[in-house]
Order: C-alpha cells, then sequence, then structure tokens
C-alpha cells in the first residue's frame, strides 16, 4: 500500500505511458489497458491529471491549483494533492521520479549574466 507522504514535494510526478483519458459529458475516465481497467476521476484529479501533460514537480501542481483557488486554504490543497498522487500511483497511473537536478552553479551564473 501507499503511504501518503510517498509523493514528496521535491519529487517529479510523470504520466506512466499508455493511459489514456476519455471525457463523457462531465465525467472524466482514464483507461489503463494494460491492466484492462478505467479510472473514474473527480474534478481536482481531473485537473491534476491534464496538468501532468508534461512531468511536474508537486510544487508545481501545488502553484497552479492555488492560482486556480485562491480561496481554498494551502494546507486543504496540499491534503487534496497528495490523496490524488498518491493514488494515481498506486493505481500505477503515474509514476514519481528523482527530484529534477539543478544546474551546476556555473551554469546559473552563465544564464544569470546573459539575462542581465
Amino acid at each position: 500500500m501507499t503511504r501518503p507522504e510517498s509523493v514528496t514535494q521535491s519529487r517529479v510526478v510523470a504520466r506512466t505511458a499508455g493511459i489514456s483519458l476519455r471525457q463523457v459529458g462531465a465525467h472524466v475516465f482514464l483507461v489503463d489497458g494494460r491492466r484492462d481497467a478505467i479510472h473514474s476521476l473527480d474534478p481536482i484529479s481531473g485537473g491534476i491529471w491534464r496538468l501532468l501533460a508534461k512531468p511536474r514537480e508537486r510544487e508545481e501542481i501545488a502553484a497552479v491549483l492555488a492560482d486556480a483557488f485562491p480561496d481554498v486554504p494551502k494546507p486543504r490543497l496540499d491534503r487534496d494533492i497528495a490523496r490524488v498522487l498518491n493514488a494515481l500511483e498506486a493505481a500505477g497511473l503515474v509514476q514519481v521520479q528523482a527530484p529534477r537536478a539543478a544546474p551546476p552553479a556555473a551554469q546559473k551564473r552563465k544564464r544569470l549574466t546573459r539575462l542581465t
């Protein structure tokens, strides 16, 4: 069983290959042909799935949802994000990858120099 803290802030979350999205009216489903499974998504889960069109760190997902739902307290958003990501991971629909490597300090300086 996946522990709630398995998708930590610094991890990158990516969709598992071969999962397709189907929308029927307001209902969103993920079809996993590998396991002959269909998963129904609630609106928040569907939004997070769409954000994962490219691999993202959990902080990126939280920032987008915080902008989209400014009246929702941050602790609640964090719990919802953890719930969704851990459920998607437990179902094999996403993969959690190592954090993105920060560029070496020399490359950072060069980039900053070019921007100024």
